[in-house]
Order: C-alpha cells, then structure tokens, then sequence
C-alpha cells in the first residue's frame, strides 16, 4: 500500500512521476482520488503529464467513463492535447470503454496521428464489433503496418469474413507468428 501523504512531502512534491502503475492493484477510487488530490496539490496539470497516460489507462480498464471524460476535459485546457502519448492514451481509453463515435471524434481531432494512433483505433473497432469501420480506417492508413494488417485479419476471421482476411494473408509480404496464428 503506497502512503499518500508521502506524494505530497515537501521534498517528493513537483517532482510526481506517473505512481499509477505502483496502484493497479487498489480501486478505481483509490487511483482517481490520488490524481485528485495531485492536481488540488500542484493547482494546474504541469508537472503531471506524465501521470495522465496511466490514469487515462486506469479510467479504461476500470469502466471509469465519467471520470475519463473530466480529465479529457481537463488536458482540452491545456496544451497536453498535443502530446502525442496523451492523446493516444485518451483515445484508448474511449476504445477500452467501447465509446467508438467519442474515440472516432478524438482521432479525428488529433493534431497528429501516429502509427500507434492508427493501430488504436483499428484495434479498438474490431474490440467493440465495427469491423467495418475498422476496416474504413485501416484502407485509408497512411503506412500500415503487421500489427494493423494482424488485426484486420483477426478481426476479418471474428465477423466470419474469412475470404477477407485470406486476400490480406495473401498479400503480405512478411509474416510472422502471430499472422500463422490467426
């Protein structure tokens, strides 16, 4: 059990690192509280970017859509939209919660979109049943890579679209263990 007050000792204070990890094991509310009390503590979100991909997680795997939409809503006022960790971690996050038209608004939205974006939204899609969608995203991604092509596959495979996914087995050009597997 981490002791909180510790975080907030004069010499730890300002230099939060991300002690999320340290706290998957204790509740949502745990989590969300520390959080909390980090950002009453330091006024502003500086200084905790690094904390916000992990609480972002959290809010994901923990069915935390509310609390997940303040911090959206809270790095929106900020110029952490534009990093690129937080906005994917935002995005996953909507995925993990199966909110695809809110994840495909971030995306959307994003400033830049980067192979892990892509792989995200594709990934999450076939996750939450719109195999079309994903497949939408996948056709138009700048740069597609295995892992995009192994759950497009996968996904194919899922919806019983198996002359779908043998077209793109077929035309890889490499393939690895996971593709032999699907």
């Amino acid at each position: 059990m981490v002791k909180y007050e510790l975080l907030f000792h004069p010499l730890v204070a300002g230099r939060f690192i991300s002690v999320f990890p340290i706290l998957e094991g204790n509740n949502r509310r745990d989590c969300l509280l520390l959080y909390a009390q980090m950002v009453a503590f330091t006024g502003h979100l500086h200084g905790l970017e690094f904390s916000l991909p992990s609480v972002l997680r959290y809010c994901g795997k923990a069915s935390g859509l509310e609390e997940g939409r303040q911090i959206h809503a809270q790095v929106l006022k900020t110029c952490f939209q534009n990093d690129p960790f937080i906005s994917n971690s935002i995005l996953r996050m909507y995925l993990d919660l199966g909110e695809v038209e809110v994840a495909r608004r971030v995306f959307d939205t994003m400033p830049k979109r980067d192979v892990i974006s892509w792989n995200s939204m594709i990934s999450g899609c076939i996750k939450a049943g719109a195999i079309d969608f994903a497949y939408r995203v996948f056709e138009v991604m700048p740069q597609k890579d295995l892992i995009s092509i192994n759950a497009m596959i996968d996904g194919f495979m899922k919806c019983g679209s198996s002359h779908l996914a043998l077209q793109l087995f077929e035309n890889l050009p490499e393939r690895d263990v996971v593709t032999w597997t699907r």
